[in-house]
């Protein structure tokens, strides 16, 4: 992509992709949407990940709740 002149410099391509990362929402030191392959480049997830599920607790009920309801 950038040419056989910039083959050496890949720490500027880590520093766009983690700046398009951090505008993407990734937390630091996560992939986000933007998946590396060392020594092959990046791979662009086009669908956001899903939310990590909330488990609702059990509402809890005391001996004296059960008796009287």
């Amino acid at each position: 992509m950038w040419g056989p002149e910039y083959r050496d410099d890949l720490q500027y391509l880590r520093v766009w992709v983690s700046r398009v990362r951090r505008k993407l929402g990734a937390e630091p030191g996560e992939p986000g949407r933007i998946k590396t392959f060392q020594g092959i480049g990046y791979l662009l997830d086009v669908e956001p990940p899903a939310p990590p599920e909330t488990v609702q607790p059990e509402p809890v009920k005391d001996e004296q709740s059960a008796l009287i309801g």
